[in-house]
C-alpha cells in the first residue's frame, strides 16, 4: 500500500515530506530488543530512532547503543511516563512508538506511514481488524480487551476495532495537545479517547501481535485493567460536563 506521497527508491517504498521519530520504551529487554532495532536501522526514512530505558538491570542499555546514540534513563517510572518525556526529545514532525520486546512487526510501520501521508494525525494498530491478530493474548484479556473497547464506543460514539494496544503514531503537535496524565500501559487507551473527544483524525491499521521473544510481560492483567477502565470512566465523566 502505498501513500499519496511516496515513491519507489531501490525497490523499497519511500515517503516524501514524513519525518518519523521511532520511540522504543525497553526495560530488561536484552535478549529482545537487537531483533526489533535491526529491522529498524536498515530503513533510511526515519529521522532518529530514540530508546528510552526504564532502568534496566541487565545489558538493554548496551545492546541499543549499538544501533543508536540516542538512547536515555527515563527519570520517572512507567511506560506513559517513558513516552512523554521521549516525545519531549523527538525532533520528528511524527512519532511512533513500539515495543521493544518483539511483540510487534517492524515491517508493519509502512502502514502507519502510510497513513500520516493522508493527513492522520493518529494511527493506532489493531489486532482485531481484518488482517490483523494476536498471537499474544490469554482469555481473560480478550475478556477485558472487549469490556473496555465496548464502553469505549458507546461513551464517545465511536468505532474502534481495538483499544488496548501499544503499537500506535502521532502527529508530535497532537500528543502535547493531549494533555496525557497516564504513566503506565494505560496511557495507550488515554490517548486514543482523548483524540477522539479532540477531533483529531484517527486511523486504525491492522497489526499481527506476536508473543515476546523472550521473557514474561511487564502487563499486570488486574491493576493494569483496572487502570484502563478508570481512563475510560475518567474521560467519559469529563464529556459529560
Amino acid at each position: 500500500m502505498m501513500g499519496g506521497n511516496a515513491e519507489r527508491r531501490y525497490g523499497k517504498p519511500v515517503h516524501l515530506n514524513i519525518n518519523v521519530s521511532i520511540i522504543i520504551p525497553t526495560l530488561n529487554e536484552e535478549k529482545n530488543v537487537a531483533s526489533v532495532l535491526e529491522k529498524i536501522v536498515r530503513d533510511e526514512r526515519y529521522k532518529e530512532i530514540i530508546v528510552v530505558d526504564g532502568g534496566s538491570s541487565d545489558r538493554t542499555v548496551d545492546v541499543c547503543k549499538r544501533y543508536t546514540d540516542r538512547v536515555f534513563t527515563q527519570t520517572g517510572n512507567g511506560k506513559g511516563n517513558a513516552i512523554r518525556e521521549a516525545v519531549n526529545r523527538c525532533v520528528g514532525k511524527y512519532v511512533l512508538v513500539i515495543d521493544g520486546d518483539g511483540s510487534h512487526n517492524a515491517d508493519e510501520i509502512n502502514l502507519f506511514i502510510d497513513a500520516f501521508s493522508a493527513d492522520a494525525d493518529l494511527v493506532k494498530g489493531s489486532r482485531f481488524m481484518r488482517k490483523g491478530y494476536t498471537h499474544d493474548m490469554e482469555t481473560v484479556r480478550k475478556m477485558g480487551n472487549f469490556i473496555f473497547l465496548t464502553l469505549t464506543n458507546i461513551f464517545f460514539r465511536s468505532s474502534f476495532s481495538d483499544i488496548c494496544y501499544g503499537f500506535i503514531g502521532f502527529r508530535k503537535n497532537v500528543f502535547h495537545n493531549l494533555r496525557t496524565r497516564e504513566n503506565g500501559f494505560a496511557i495507550d487507551t488515554e490517548i486514543v479517547i482523548r483524540s477522539k473527544k479532540k477531533g483529531y483524525k484517527i486511523v486504525e491499521v491492522p497489526s499481527i501481535e506476536y508473543p515476546r521473544n523472550t521473557g514474561k510481560s511487564y502487563l499486570q492483567v488486574l491493576p493494569d485493567g483496572f487502570r484502563i477502565l478508570r481512563v475510560i470512566l475518567r474521560e467519559a465523566v469529563r464529556n459529560s460536563l
